[in-house]
């Protein structure tokens, strides 16, 4: 009698177990079944506002904007642009390329003398680019390139035995843009 009621204790022990064991198998299945819609659900989510994102020709744009202002530039200046460059990288950490355009001027009336050099500084904000900044130093420079949210600027200064507007030493130093300034950083 003893050993058919151990058999039959160990029989609903047995039986319990395993029915609370294929609960907890339930419920565990459950959450990560849970979780795999929670992640589909999100990825759909990103797919459908990547779709919405209008991606727009950062450069195409950035000329379109400079050549429409560059006659009023000329006009300003009693100058015309003879030479310009547009860079492109993201200056705000938004993930969306934004440029810049380098650009020189030189007489109207001719001539090969230098008149000034420019930068103007354009963010993208997806859908549209807008002007927001500008550079113009007292010091011939050269953008180098846009990385890591900076802008790295050449700028040249002169030896005593340069030539007049043949300066020989390179300084670069880096620019951020905060609003709509560009502030220069010790930070490379």
């Amino acid at each position: 009698m003893k050993n058919i009621l151990v058999v039959i204790f160990t029989s609903l022990l047995l039986f319990v177990s395993c029915k609370d064991s294929s609960s907890a198998k339930e419920t565990e299945l459950l959450k990560k079944e849970n979780e795999l819609l929670k992640k589909e659900l999100e990825l759909n989510k990103r797919q459908t506002e990547e779709k919405n994102v209008v991606k727009i020709d950062v450069e195409r744009e950035t000329k379109k904007l400079f050549d429409q202002y560059a006659p009023k530039i000329e006009k300003t200046n009693s100058a015309i642009i003879s030479n310009s460059e547009i860079l492109i990288g993201d200056l705000n950490d938004d993930g969306l390329d934004d440029s810049l355009v380098y650009f020189v001027l030189t007489p109207a009336e001719g001539g090969n003398m230098l008149v000034g050099q420019e930068m103007a500084i354009y963010l993208n904000n997806g859908e549209s680019m807008k002007v927001v900044a500008g550079y113009n130093p007292q010091n011939l420079f050269r953008p180098a390139s846009i990385e890591n949210n900076k802008i790295h600027i050449i700028e040249y200064e002169y030896a005593e035995d340069d030539y007049p507007n043949r300066p020989s030493i390179e300084v670069h130093k880096y620019f951020v843009l905060n609003g709509n300034k560009l502030l220069e950083t010790k930070i490379y």
